[in-house]
């Protein structure tokens, strides 16, 4: 099975070369589609140059931050046009594959199940916390209603706000515990967007894998609906494990302030084109 992987990028330039080494280590002659979201720090043009005699790493530099799927996107239609790969591993810089059987194992899991979206068990690498599936199911309409009311309000109120969503942030992160059942093969549950495995049946059904398109967040929502109402299979597995290198891919510039409201402003933004497209459903 022809599989490549997509890696989008975002300032942490180290990360983004453990991730492609590890994907290496893997099989020197795997296919990488890089996407550098107009890092500011430069980046990006620094691994276009390192890399620029690879012909298994191509690199995509934005002109400017498009957000996640967008640039997943434009990733995924890149190998789509150049290879029309059977499998898309698509992953944040901050992933790194340890397992050398991985390409193997993900061969012989589609022939069994058949998924048409892979989700591999993700481990964070610091904290040895379990961050995947995140839920059963993904969010009904009134939870994500609630969630979109609660946050303008807490988003309005920001200068009273900031130091309880500063220690909440904190604590989330510092108190997270493994996920339930993450060492058991799921079906439809609400896999981690961090690391996702698309097959070729989803790839050739949408244009677009994460569509519609969202800045950030909300990403596994979409498609999860969508695969439901469609007929597709989701399988999360304990057989595969990827490494997070605790949420590098949030990188920003600045203060615990900025990252938190850019945190909130995208989580009421996502979640409203969640709610729309959860009412096409209905």
């Amino acid at each position: 099975m022809r599989t490549v992987f997509v890696i989008l990028h975002y300032q942490a330039y180290d990360d983004t070369v453990s991730c492609i080494r590890s994907i290496q280590k893997l099989n020197d002659e795997a296919k990488i589609v890089l996407i550098d979201n107009a890092s500011p720090n430069g980046s990006g043009k620094k691994l276009a140059e390192e890399y620029s005699d690879n012909e298994n790493v191509h690199i995509i530099l934005n002109d400017s931050n498009v957000g996640f799927s967008k640039a997943n996107n434009q990733g995924c239609l890149y190998a789509k046009e150049k290879w029309d790969p059977d499998i898309y591993i698509v992953a944040n810089n901050d992933i790194t594959f340890p397992d050398r059987d991985m390409i193997k194992k993900i061969e012989d899991i589609h022939q069994r199940t058949g998924f048409d979206i892979l989700g591999p068990d993700i481990l964070n690498s610091r904290t040895n916390v379990h961050q995947s599936p995140a839920r059963k199911s993904e969010p009904t309409l009134e939870r994500a209603r609630r969630t979109v009311v609660l946050n303008k309000i807490i988003y309005g109120l920001f200068f009273i706000t900031y130091p309880f969503m500063r220690r909440y942030f904190h604590n989330m992160k510092e108190n997270a515990k493994s996920v339930e059942d993450w060492d058991k093969e799921q079906e439809n549950a609400l896999i981690s967007g961090s690391c996702v495995i698309f097959g070729k049946t989803y790839m050739t059904e949408r244009e677009k894998p994460f569509d519609p398109e969202t800045y950030f967040f909300c990403e596994e929502a979409i498609f999860t609906a969508w695969c439901k109402r469609n007929g597709k299979k989701i399988v999360y597995t304990p057989e595969i494990q990827v490494l997070h290198n605790d949420s590098a891919s949030t990188y920003l510039e600045g203060d615990s302030k900025k990252r938190i409201r850019f945190q909130m402003r995208n989580i009421i933004d996502s979640t409203k084109i969640y709610i729309k497209e959860l009412k096409k459903y209905r």
